[in-house]
């Protein structure tokens, strides 16, 4: 059985939402995530798109970028992108070898009780591969939630939550309040959290779980002006914040929803530069993250 045979006979366990497999997977690997820095992108919409148009940008600003997103298409391949290309199905494969031979080890010792998930193997696999790979810096996403999702083993340079709605409930809760508290899950002590439109009530949560975390909270639209024309379904915009102006720019990705996407991903990538000032990050790179960014199958034209 090849190794991304043996990844997909995994799902038939279903989720195990927790970071304690996951912890001992990774230290089982020697901390594979600690090799590089991050951003971490969680949402109910659009944390898919935030994360692709700050891979864009990073890319743009000249910096080896690794991504990892979730689900796939059509290839498992494609949650491990590496600057801008998905992992070669060999390389993929090596790393869920190493990963496999971490976990059987601790299920032998007793150290897991159980063989990792599906998401767990292949997030696992994705920060091996980005190790491998020499990356300068993740852009990761959220796959469920946020507390107890396998990427939140991650302190990341910067984090962002996208939206709150109803989603996964019987995982992360049946109210707005509750989802909220579950994605805010993902704030660390003194890390920037960039918040985007969101309901007051889930906002409130945020802002409880991030004063728990002791992360700072950044909400997207504060200081931030935005001017939208469209243009045959995709938006052209110009958003000014209190660092720079960004546009006119025309969204690489269709519908109006992705203006405020834009929004979050140019909040974040300040943020990172903020962060991390020695990283090549422009004004004109966060605008060609925008514009030149890719996502297919999310209202794409054909």
């Amino acid at each position: 059985m090849s190794a991304v045979a043996r990844l997909f006979a995994l799902e038939a366990f279903g989720i195990k939402l927790g970071l304690d497999a996951m912890r001992a997977l990774l230290a089982a690997l020697g901390d594979p995530h600690a090799r590089w820095p991050s951003v971490h992108v969680a949402g109910t919409n659009g944390k898919g798109s935030v994360t692709a148009m700050v891979d864009t940008a990073l890319r743009a600003s000249g910096l080896r970028v690794g991504r990892y997103t979730s689900p796939h298409l059509d290839r498992v391949e494609e949650r491990v992108v590496v600057d801008g290309q998905p992992i070669q199905t060999a390389d993929f494969e090596a790393a869920l070898h190493e990963v496999f031979a971490a976990a059987d080890r601790l299920v032998a010792d007793g150290a897991l009780p159980a063989m990792a998930t599906f998401f767990e193997v292949s997030t696992a696999a994705a920060f091996v591969a980005f190790a491998r790979a020499g990356i300068d810096i993740g852009a990761i996403e959220v796959g469920l939630g946020g507390r107890f999702d396998a990427t939140n083993v991650l302190t990341p340079e910067a984090g962002a939550i996208t939206t709150i709605a109803f989603d996964h409930e019987r995982h992360l809760g049946s109210t707005l309040t509750a989802i909220a508290a579950e994605k805010a899950g993902i704030a660390k002590r003194g890390v920037p959290l960039v918040v985007g439109n969101v309901p007051p009530e889930a906002w409130a949560s945020i802002e409880a779980g991030a004063a728990a975390g002791g992360a700072l909270l950044v909400r997207a639209s504060d200081g931030v002006t935005v001017d939208v024309t469209d243009d045959g379904g995709q938006a052209v915009v110009s958003i000014g914040t209190p660092s720079a102006v960004y546009g006119p720019v025309r969204l690489g990705l269709a519908g109006r929803h992705q203006v405020d996407n834009a929004v979050v991903a140019v909040r974040l990538l300040e943020v990172l530069r903020e962060r991390r000032p020695q990283l090549p990050i422009t004004t004109a790179s966060i605008a060609a993250g925008l514009r030149d960014v890719r996502w297919p199958g999310r209202i794409e034209w054909l």
